[in-house]
């Protein structure tokens, strides 16, 4: 019987492409499941009998990188919202995550 964050990685793994990241070179690992209205990649799992639904890219960075502190966001450094590539993704406050967003759309 295979453990639970096997299973998790066995989901992800299953929904990811890889597509090439032209700011960053290399490539963004592109969620290819469901999608919320942000345009973030969500990922649906149940948790002690409870239907949760959490974002991709936070849910890769907490188990493939650290845990994220409150009031804390993870920023998408290739600006790529359904990126879920590690290397990616940073750690921002919401007052930096805003700031990043209107640098990257031009204003």
């Amino acid at each position: 019987m295979s453990r639970p964050k096997e299973d998790i990685w066995l989901r992800i793994i299953d929904k990811v492409v890889p597509i090439p990241c032209v700011p960053l070179g290399g490539y963004c690992f592109s969620w290819t499941g469901a999608i919320n209205e942000s345009g973030y990649g969500r990922f649906n799992h149940n948790l002690n009998t409870k239907n949760l639904s959490t974002l991709i890219h936070r849910l890769v960075y907490q188990l493939l990188v650290d845990n994220i502190p409150s009031k804390i966001e993870v920023d998408h450094i290739c600006k790529n919202r359904t990126c879920c590539n590690p290397n990616h993704l940073r750690l921002a406050t919401k007052s930096e995550n805003l700031k990043n967003r209107k640098f990257n759309r031009g204003s």
